[in-house]
């Protein structure tokens, strides 16, 4: 309707526009470096962001705060728009649901009423459809690797060794494809990646973790102390008799003073070899 007093004459153009905006594409992409991407499958841990770019047919004017959802329930709430573009965006949180991101296509945005063109209308969303990303959240801890005595094929017993000692990792989780072990000699000062049996010639304090794709470490296993001696240990041997002459068939007791403790095996005889 004109207003009063006015005719087509008063106008150069008018424009008719029932047509609502349409989704063109979806963009989702993250922060994740390169070491926590495996066969396109990017994996983020808490603190890292996850951005959707929503493009439109036209123009739009966001009128509100709509958000982003995924079928897992996250959210990302709206951060900018430009011109037909708007941005949904997030930092992950440990709260957050684990799992791939997938959407469905006709119910991803909520409250899309608030997006319009330049003539006032809302947005009109995809055809029903659900949609799978290449985007995995995990915030969780991996488990504890086990470490193993190479030569019992047991749990590795810390404690006072004559020989070196050889130890494997083992992990027991279902995510076992997904996680690279590390193990310390130093109680957790500085952490080396596991590949194969390790030998221990010398003192040590043997622990061991696992880190996932995501970047996530699990607590470390509890330290085994290794104390390995392979030299006999130092001695002191005295002669407990009094001072005196003995003769042929007399007995002398000698006393042998370790600096470590020593076992003794069964059946086992001693020598002492006296000069002079």
């Amino acid at each position: 309707t004109l207003p009063s007093g006015k005719n087509l004459q008063d106008y150069k153009s008018i424009c008719i526009d029932g047509i609502s905006p349409k989704i063109t594409k979806i963009d989702i992409e993250s922060d994740c470096s390169s070491e926590n991407k495996n066969n396109n499958i990017s994996y983020l841990q808490e603190g890292r962001n996850v951005t959707v770019s929503v493009t439109f047919s036209e123009n739009v004017f966001v009128q509100g705060t709509p958000k982003f959802r995924f079928d897992n329930g996250l959210e990302l709430p709206f951060t900018s728009a430009t011109s037909s573009k708007i941005i949904f965006s997030k930092k992950i949180e440990n709260s957050d649901v684990n799992g791939i991101l997938e959407y469905f296509s006709n119910s991803c945005i909520v409250d899309y009423e608030c997006i319009k063109d330049n003539a006032g209308n809302s947005v009109n969303l995809l055809l029903d459809s659900k949609e799978t990303s290449n985007i995995y959240v995990d915030t969780e801890k991996p488990a504890i690797p086990l470490i193993i005595d190479n030569n019992t094929k047991t749990n590795l017993i810390g404690g006072k060794k004559q020989n070196q000692v050889k130890f494997e990792l083992k992990y027991e989780a279902s995510d076992s494809d997904s996680v690279v072990l590390e193990y310390s000699l130093d109680g957790g000062s500085s952490w080396d990646t596991y590949s194969d049996v390790v030998t221990v010639s010398e003192f040590a304090q043997v622990t061991a973790r696992s880190k996932d794709y995501a970047g996530n470490y699990s607590n470390p296993a509890n330290i085994i102390k290794l104390d390995i001696n392979n030299s006999f240990p130092d001695f002191i041997v005295e002669c407990i008799n009094q001072d005196g002459s003995y003769s042929v068939g007399d007995v002398l007791k000698f006393k042998v003073s370790f600096a470590e403790n020593v076992s003794i095996s069964a059946n086992s005889e001693a020598y002492i070899k006296i000069s002079g």
